[in-house]
């Protein structure tokens, strides 16, 4: 027999605000990593007599692992994964309902998202795919 697991709407709300939020995240992650590969950014070489430096290579290395490991990139990478995966598998309908609540500038309303002719769904029925897809983006994280 199998056990289903119910979503909390706390958790499924922060799935939205991580929805709503995905342009900030992808910016985020990019940010990180590059604070992390270049955590001091000279505005000129200063190095007026120097060599090449044989720790250069562990450095590299040093900052691939910060990256790899830095607790807010896992989670922000874990997240938009999940999110594209479960978006992938879900009918093009669906994408497009996501994309409209969450992914423009100016997301629409379920009204105004019902009321477009290729989506084939109610307000109630946009609400009901929101919700699954929120969920299962959610149980997949372990919420």
């Amino acid at each position: 027999m199998k056990e289903t697991v119910k979503v909390s709407n706390t958790a499924r709300n922060h799935v939205r605000d991580l929805l709503r939020n995905k342009k900030e995240i992808e910016k985020e992650i990019a940010s990180l990593e590059e604070a992390i590969m270049n955590p001091f950014k000279a505005s000129s070489d200063e190095n007026t007599g120097g060599g090449r430096s044989s720790f250069k290579s562990f450095e590299t290395e040093n900052k691939a692992i910060k990256i790899v490991s830095h607790e807010q990139i896992i989670f922000r990478g874990q997240f938009l994964r999940i999110a594209e995966k479960v978006l992938s598998q879900s009918s093009d309908e669906a994408q497009r309902i996501i994309e409209l609540r969450y992914f423009i500038d100016e997301p629409y309303s379920w009204v105004k998202i019902a009321s477009i002719d290729n989506i084939g769904y109610t307000e109630d029925g946009c609400r009901k795919v929101d919700r699954a897809i929120c969920d299962k983006i959610a149980k997949i994280l372990g919420w």
